[in-house]
């Protein structure tokens, strides 16, 4: 099992003082809700997998997704990764 895009997107949405959320919100004069709906639906269809001794890693579309916020990060002179890098 894997980690995905969806994944971290649900978390970040979900994060209630969270930049993202406000951006959707506030910004881009979005209702929440129904991206957040959508976002679960879309992890719903992802592949199962149930069992002992599992080992969940990041999947190669979250690896890339982490490479590309860290280039963001690194352009605006940022240390750290942060929210606003994944988008």
């Amino acid at each position: 099992p894997s980690v995905e895009p969806w994944h971290l997107l649900k978390a970040i949405l979900s994060q209630a003082d969270g930049i993202v959320p406000r951006v959707v919100t506030e910004g881009m004069k979005l209702k929440l809700e129904p991206l957040v709906r959508e976002v679960g639906i879309q992890i719903d269809r992802l592949p199962k997998v149930s069992g002992e001794n599992l080992r969940v890693q990041a999947s190669s579309d979250l690896v890339k997704l982490f490479k590309a916020a860290e280039s963001e990060a690194r352009g605006m002179n940022d240390d750290f990764i942060s929210t606003e890098h994944f988008m």
